[in-house]
């Protein structure tokens, strides 16, 4: 495989990616499963799932009992995937109400362990949970803070369990009561392992990816935090800046070169390359164009040397050179 080929196939490779591993990170409408909106089976499986609006009453009138004559809501949550059942009980293991899900649901969903405070602060909800569970089979701890912008009344939370079925609308604004938000996971030594912090419309995430100290800053529309655009910055060095719709590159991409020139630009349509990518050598001169149709090569091709000369020009067709 040729040189520019190559690294136009890790292009893709990498941009598909790094958008799965923020997508992953950052869903917590549904805190206790932490499953990411992205899935498509999952997200199928959550189009079934109907919150009993009982179970919402039965669970505000505890945090409210509990904020007036204690300060604070205590309550835990877990996953019984045999039964396909949600039980909520309180600090004595009292059972605040059980809540079956769709089996399809139930088997996407990971177990998990959660521990949730809820508490005033200024007048303002703040929470905090601690979730035990699993990722691609192995344990971790995530743990998070929130401060709302006013006092979480049921509203809220009807609101919010009404758009779990389709996350991707682009009226679902899930950030828009948020004032603060802080996400850490750790492994089960107790390593840190990925934290996430969001405020004022921007989500900064940051981890380790096999050695390099990887952070993605997300830059929300004030309409939709779904959408906007997504810097990476790898070991501190701009990687990539990525248009999005939905959590889904949407539009221009670029990449960099470590020393901050320009590498490529690309288009994407509905989180797949579409259109024409144009790839440059780090001296600024045009390096390769390259047409493509939903992630596969398709059209003309053209690939420079340093001078400007062409070195190659091939037609493809659905990924296959036919000339």
């Amino acid at each position: 495989m040729r040189r520019k080929n190559f690294i136009l196939t890790v292009l893709m490779f990498l941009f598909v990616n790094i958008l799965s591993m923020a997508i992953e990170s950052t869903n917590f409408i549904m805190p206790n499963t932490n499953m990411s909106s992205s899935s498509t089976n999952f997200q199928e499986a959550l189009k079934d799932y109907k919150p009993n609006l009982e179970n919402i009453d039965k669970i505000f009138n505890y945090i409210e009992k509990n904020i007036k004559e204690k300060g604070k809501a205590i309550f835990y949550s877990k996953l019984e995937k045999g039964k396909n059942e949600v039980i909520v009980t309180d600090e004595n293991n009292n059972i605040i109400y059980t809540e079956k899900i769709p089996e399809k649901l139930a088997e996407q969903t990971p177990y998990f362990e959660v521990k949730q405070i809820y508490q005033l602060k200024n007048g303002k909800t703040l929470g905090y949970s601690e979730m035990n569970t699993e990722i691609l089979g192995k344990k971790v701890k995530m743990t998070s803070e929130s401060l709302m912008k006013r006092k979480m009344d049921k509203k809220d939370a009807i609101k919010t369990l009404n758009l779990i079925g389709d996350l991707n609308s682009p009226t679902n604004n899930v950030y828009s009561n948020i004032e603060y938000f802080k996400f850490e996971t750790y492994d089960e030594n107790n390593n840190l392992l990925q934290t996430m912090n969001y405020k004022n419309n921007k989500m900064i995430v940051e981890q380790q990816v096999e050695g390099n100290q990887v952070k993605i800053v997300y830059l929300f529309n004030d309409t939709n935090s779904m959408s906007g655009k997504s810097e990476t910055y790898i070991n501190g060095k701009l990687f990539t800046i990525i248009q999005m719709k939905n959590f889904l590159p949407e539009g221009e991409a670029k990449m960099f070169y470590p020393s901050g020139k320009l590498l490529s630009v690309s288009i994407f349509k509905n989180g797949k390359m579409n259109g024409v990518i144009k790839m440059y050598y780090e001296n600024g001169k045009i390096g390769a164009v390259y047409n493509i149709k939903d992630n596969i090569q398709d059209g003309e091709a053209i690939e420079y040397d340093e001078d400007g000369n062409v070195i190659r020009k091939v037609l493809y067709k659905n990924g296959e050179i036919i000339k």
